[in-house]
Order: structure tokens, then sequence, then C-alpha cells
């Protein structure tokens, strides 16, 4: 991010453009403070052994979900979906394009009378660095392009003032001794008086009992109001633990 930052983003370099850069560029070198962005994985891979192996204990089943509905759902609270970047350059242009997009932001608001005072533009600074955040979880090493994998990312609002966002909707849990945030992920669709996952279909995971399950997971997604739900059997061997 440090790198792309001096870079040419199609606006004329005022001043004020220059000290917001200037900022931002200080921060990201001393940037310290905890993470507000909370994501979900998903993965375009609908039958991976290496998945069942390393997520389920090479059983359960994968949901395959409308990504496009998906999409829209997230907005709908302020998240957005996205196919992570592995490679180098798809990550340029991805981080380029959001400040350039940002920085944009900046000038319109400092042409709309905003003053460009020292601290009114460390406080666009501040916004614009925590809204370029919002790239950070969908950059992945390309050592790991074989998960293919697909984030929901929600950052919590923040005004640029409060030490914190608003944490009024997070649940903190302990797991073995760290404690983290939780933000619900609510995406169910409203159909009637059901609001449903928008799920396509369901891939039965590998296991002794997987001709039982073909026959009763089709069952209780019927019983909560799921039709058209196409059924597939993994293909995946099943790895037994001896």
């Amino acid at each position: 991010v440090l790198d792309l930052i001096g870079k040419n983003h199609g606006l004329k370099k005022t001043h004020e453009i220059a000290r917001i850069i200037s900022c931002i560029k200080f921060r990201l070198e001393s940037l310290n403070e905890p993470p507000f962005a909370f994501v979900t994985s998903f993965t375009s891979q609908r039958d991976a052994t290496t998945h069942w192996q390393g997520y389920s204990g090479s059983s359960g089943v994968a949901l395959h979900f409308d990504a496009r509905a998906l999409s829209e759902q997230a907005k709908q609270i302020g998240a957005y979906l996205s196919c992570c970047k592995y490679v180098e350059n798809q990550q340029q242009d991805f981080i380029n394009s959001l400040f350039s997009e940002l920085l944009t932001k900046c000038q319109t608001t400092l042409d709309s009378g905003f003053s460009s005072d020292e601290d009114h533009l460390k406080w666009l600074a501040e916004v614009t660095l925590y809204n370029l955040a919002k790239a950070a979880p969908i950059i992945k090493s390309k050592e790991f392009s074989h998960e293919q994998e697909w984030r929901c990312v929600y950052y919590l609002p923040w005004d640029g003032y409060s030490k914190y966002p608003d944490l009024s909707e997070i649940e903190f849990l302990n797991r073995s001794g760290i404690v983290t945030g939780r933000k619900a992920l609510k995406l169910s669709i409203k159909k009637g008086e059901k609001a449903l996952l928008p799920l396509k279909a369901i891939t039965v995971g590998p296991s002794q009992y997987q001709p039982i399950n073909m026959l009763t997971i089709p069952a209780l997604l019927s019983k909560y109001g799921y039709e058209g739900i196409k059924f597939r059997e993994s293909v995946s061997p099943l790895r037994q633990n001896i």
C-alpha cells in the first residue's frame, strides 16, 4: 500500500491532497490500532478434498450460495463480497482503484468548503485510511491461490473522532484465552413469511453415512421452506481416522 500511495491517481495533486497522502503514509508506518474488520469466508470450489479435510473433518455439507444475491444482500448491511486477490498486479489494481476513489471523495469534500486547516486534513486522512484498510482482507499470498477464496467483509462505521466505532452490535467471545469480537452476518432474504438464505445447491460431504444424508438433508431443507435446491454427492475420498 505504501508503494502505491505515491503513484499518480488521476487527480491534480493539490497541497491538501498531498498533505492527506503524507498523513496516511505516516499512519501506515505506525498503525497499531485493533482491527474492526469482520470477515466471512467462502470458496468457489464446491468439492475440494483439502477443504473437507481442513474445515469439516471430512464430513458435513457444502452450501452453494447464489453469488449475485449474496453480494446484493451484503450491500444491504454495509458489507461487500469479493474474490481474494492473489496475483500482484491484481492486488495493485484493486488498491489503486480504491485509493483513487477515496482521494476523489476527499477532493470533493474540500471543494464543498470543508476547512483545509491541519486538524481537518488529519481527520480526512484518518477516515480515508480507515476506508482504505477495507482492502486488506482481500489481499492474500499467491501461495494460497488454490483455495479460490471469496470474502464478505464488514467494517464498523466510524466517525473519525471516537476512539472506537459503534460496538453495540459486537459480541465478544473468549476462545481458548483469546477475546475476539463477532458480528452476526445476516444474509437471509425475505420470501413470503420466511427469511431464507440464497441457496442454490448443497454438496453432501464424504461420509460412511452419505447415502442416508442424501435422503434426510433434502427433507430437512424442505421442512424450513427451501425449494428447488440441487443436491450432489461429494466425489472426494473419505478419510478414515485410524
